[in-house]
């Protein structure tokens, strides 16, 4: 009676899951990716909990072989460490800072001019001048975008920004 919903379930939400994951991955989250990958992803779990349960027995025969074995473990182990090892998000004062809001927002501040970076910062221009200046920028403007000042000088944009918005402390670790 279970097969005959089951095995449609986990086949279509396994369908859906892998192409909105594909998306997502990808950080093209158009319309309702997002939220139907979030959402109908514990339907998927069901299904795949249904499926374990329906074949409960050709499952521990997996799990006697070594490549079996060797499989659970590995994905035990992935499934703790994504627990424990820091992710690519950054704590805001707000909550976190997710790589979809990097992603966007750098650009942004790359293509900003140098005297309106300052004040983001919080310091003076003329302290943000003599920040890249130390790091190597000789002409610095505070009308041109920071993006382009570092490609003109060699210097990776990551580098400029940091000079920038980082502590003494913060750039001398890099």
């Amino acid at each position: 009676m279970f097969r005959k919903w089951v095995t449609p379930l986990t086949a279509g939400s396994f369908l859906l899951m892998g192409i909105t994951g594909i998306f997502m991955f990808f950080n093209i989250r158009p319309g309702l990716v997002s939220p139907l990958h979030e959402w109908l992803g514990m339907l998927f779990v069901v299904g795949a909990l249904l499926h374990v349960w329906l074949n409960w027995k050709p499952m521990k025969a997996h799990w006697h072989r070594p490549l079996g074995k060797a499989l659970v473990l590995l994905f035990a182990v992935l499934t703790a460490l994504a627990f424990v090892i820091p992710s690519f998000e950054h704590e805001g004062p707000g909550g976190p800072l997710t790589g979809r809001t990097i992603h966007v927002v750098l650009p942004a501040l790359l293509k900003a001019p140098v005297g309106q970076l300052a004040g983001v910062a919080g310091i003076t221009p003329a302290e943000a001048h003599q920040r890249l200046q130390a790091i190597g920028l000789k002409d610095t403007s505070d009308t041109t975008p920071l993006s382009k000042m570092a490609q003109a000088g060699g210097i990776s944009p990551d580098k400029a920004l940091l000079a920038i918005f980082a502590s003494p402390q913060q750039r001398d670790r890099d």
